[in-house]
């Protein structure tokens, strides 16, 4: 994809990531869950996409990538690009990793006292 600037002069290649989701929601991850090698997947998923790199990250829910705040910074201005954040993946990918780890102890230890 290419991102053109406002004076439509700037014209530089970026990475582009449409990331739909990575949260636990409702999905059960111990037990009985909701499908063989579930914990897997989502491990494999974090590893994949915290290697990744893009430039810019989007997503099905504006509140995912700050979109509001960027453009709102971006009407302000036109330098630099406030969608632009290389890392803001990886910081991402990270938060919902550590999420992932709560969400499965948290099953893990209500299986536990179940039993």
């Amino acid at each position: 994809m290419t991102l053109r600037g406002h004076n439509g002069r700037a014209r530089r290649k970026r990475e582009v990531l449409f990331f739909c989701s990575g949260t636990v929601a409702l999905y059960r991850l111990v037990g009985q869950p909701t499908y063989p090698g579930i914990v897997d997947d989502y491990r494999a998923t974090f590893a994949k996409v915290k290697a990744m790199r893009i430039d810019v990250l989007l997503g099905p829910h504006p509140e995912v990538y700050g979109m509001q705040d960027k453009r709102a910074q971006q009407i302000k201005s036109e330098t630099p690009n406030p969608f632009i954040k290389p890392r803001e993946l990886a910081t991402y990918a990270t938060g919902l990793a550590d999420d992932f780890d709560k969400a499965l102890a948290k099953q893990t230890a209500a299986l536990q006292a179940a039993k």
